[in-house]
């Protein structure tokens, strides 16, 4: 063969095995099989506005198992709704070809093979152009260069813990002033505060205090209160979602009767449980207690 022709063979086969044209070099590659019983399947890739990708898809789908004639491909069906499906997520393409989005953005169309640069970044979901496609049969496999794996979730650490490993918050009126406490963290804890007396009039005064969980969207706490240790639950709040979780920890001074003070100092200590229940996030949550706040009966006996 002559120098020339060796040369311009060359050139196709280089261009043949590079990436295409305007991409970049997409060292990233996934396999993803498509769920073909569903609209979409969660790749589990992840894209940034600008990112250049290349989709590349083989297998041959069928809708149902008796149609043995109407197996098609990543194109779509060549019959029937071929001309344009107008009840599918993709209207007007055709019916069981090989879609795709970004997050919950708009469907487009991606068939045997695309390459092209995301618009928007987020998760990347592949799917078939059909709103019902549960009675599908086969296999649809992608293969995906670009983008990155979609992080696992952040680990928290949810064990159950032992009050014994309790943070200290000090030491807060119980029953003057409006002192407060505050700290913030993610996960399972125990704390311990010291509700002080602090009141030493001629009347029997109560103490008390707010304990408030305010939990980060997207993750559900519980709170629990306990008297003096951590045995038996004295008060809780297990409200569903990201909900405030809020219980007030309440008693008498110790009087003498008709309801003058004993000379005993009621102070005492408070412990408190923050619970994981359902959480996939690590932000925090903050926790607040508030002396000398909050109503009701008591939740902790007189001292």
């Amino acid at each position: 063969m002559k120098p020339r022709y060796l040369a311009l063979v060359s050139l196709l086969l280089s261009v043949a095995a590079g990436p295409a044209i305007g991409q970049t070099p997409l060292t990233n590659q996934f396999t993803v099989d498509v769920n073909v019983n569903t609209t979409w399947t969660d790749t589990g890739i992840q894209v940034a506005a600008g990112d250049s990708l290349i989709i590349s898809a083989v297998g041959t789908v069928a809708n149902g198992a008796a149609d043995w004639e109407g197996w098609f491909g990543p194109e779509g069906m060549t019959r029937g709704p071929a001309g344009g499906c107008t009840a599918c997520p993709l209207a007007g393409y055709p019916g069981g070809a090989l879609i795709a989005r970004i997050d919950t953005g708009t469907p487009f169309y991606v068939g045997p093979f695309l390459s092209f640069a995301c618009q928007t970044g987020g998760v990347l979901y592949l799917g078939v152009n059909d709103d019902a496609p549960a009675s599908y049969v086969g296999t649809l496999r992608a293969f995906v260069w670009g983008g990155e794996p979609v992080p696992p979730p952040p680990v928290i650490d949810c064990d159950v813990t032992s009050c014994t490993t309790y943070t200290s918050l000090g030491t807060i009126s119980g029953d003057t002033g409006a002192q407060s406490t505050l700290y913030a963290a993610n996960g399972e804890w125990w704390f311990r505060v010291h509700i002080q007396e602090n009141d030493v009039g001629t009347t029997c005064v109560g103490l008390r205090a707010l304990i408030r969980l305010t939990p980060p969207p997207g993750a559900d706490y519980d709170l629990y209160g306990f008297c003096d240790n951590c045995s038996g639950v004295d008060a809780s709040s297990t409200l569903s979602g990201s909900s405030v979780e809020e219980i007030v920890m309440r008693w008498d001074e110790d009087c003498i009767w008709p309801g003058i003070p004993s000379g005993s100092d009621s102070s005492r200590d408070l412990y408190i449980h923050v619970v994981c229940y359902s959480v996939s996030i690590e932000d925090n949550w903050t926790l607040e207690v508030f002396g000398n706040t909050g109503g009701g009966s008591n939740t902790c006996s007189t001292q």
